[in-house]
């Protein structure tokens, strides 16, 4: 099987046999070192770099018969194979909301490292963009989950699509609600809230001098802020205030 071919073929099982062997053909041993440096729990990978993966999702995308693939791709539980089911979700034809919901529950709960969870909120802007507030209502949900993955994915999504002026009090509420402690959850916490400083400093600054987060939130975010080009050296020096100290 050539990649070329992937627009014409019919899916069943030994053709996706094919399309695995063809995956593992673009296996990169030095781009998967790297990718196991960055990203923890990666499990089992082909080691492919995104580039051919969104090019294969684009020759997939051709063929009449890619609602099979998908379903073969979504059994599937290496990491270009979650990747790819991803790059390809936002292209699916979904019946109602709640089938296109359940279909990110689903994806979450295959969620085992920060790349899928990210890189999947970035693939899905089409269906974001096309149902905005009802993603920003469906948002608190996933971040009241004890899924740390849907914490995240809650956050990611509210981090990418609605850091704006008219949400910013809604996030704070809801950054507030975030009831796990976990690494990655905290991070986007931070990030976050980083973003929401170039939104409005003064609502932000207040915030964090509000005890609503962890003192480990609260200094990465200032970590963050001060590592942007878009705050001034004045600014960044009274962002550093407001660190607190280890005790």
């Amino acid at each position: 099987m050539e990649l070329e071919e992937l627009k014409k073929v019919e899916w069943f099982g030994d053709a996706y046999k094919e399309f695995i062997a063809l995956l593992a053909s673009y296996g990169d041993e030095e781009y998967g070192r790297f990718n196991s440096r960055i990203i923890p729990d990666v499990g089992e990978s082909f080691n492919v770099r995104m580039p051919v993966l969104r090019k294969i999702a684009r020759e997939v995308e051709k063929n009449r018969d890619m609602n099979s693939f998908y379903n073969f791709v979504s059994s599937g539980g290496s990491y270009e194979e979650k990747l790819l089911q991803g790059i390809l979700f936002s292209r699916l034809d979904f019946k109602s909301f709640s089938d296109m919901f359940n279909g990110i529950d689903y994806y979450i709960l295959k969620m085992n490292n920060w790349a899928i969870c990210d890189s999947f909120v970035t693939n899905i802007k089409p269906l974001v963009i096309k149902n905005r507030e009802l993603f920003f209502q469906r948002a608190e949900n996933y971040i009241e989950s004890d899924n740390p993955w849907a914490v995240r994915f809650g956050l990611v999504l509210m981090n990418n699509y609605f850091k704006e002026e008219e949400y910013l009090k809604e996030i704070f509420r809801r950054i507030k609600e975030v009831k796990i402690q976990d690494y990655y959850v905290n991070m986007a916490v931070a990030w976050l809230l980083s973003s929401c400083y170039l939104v409005d400093r003064e609502r932000t600054k207040e915030f964090l001098t509000g005890n609503h987060v962890d003192d480990w939130c609260i200094n990465k975010a200032i970590q963050k802020i001060v590592e942007s080009l878009r705050v001034s050296t004045l600014e960044k020096e009274d962002i550093k205030k407001l660190k607190k100290k280890k005790s």
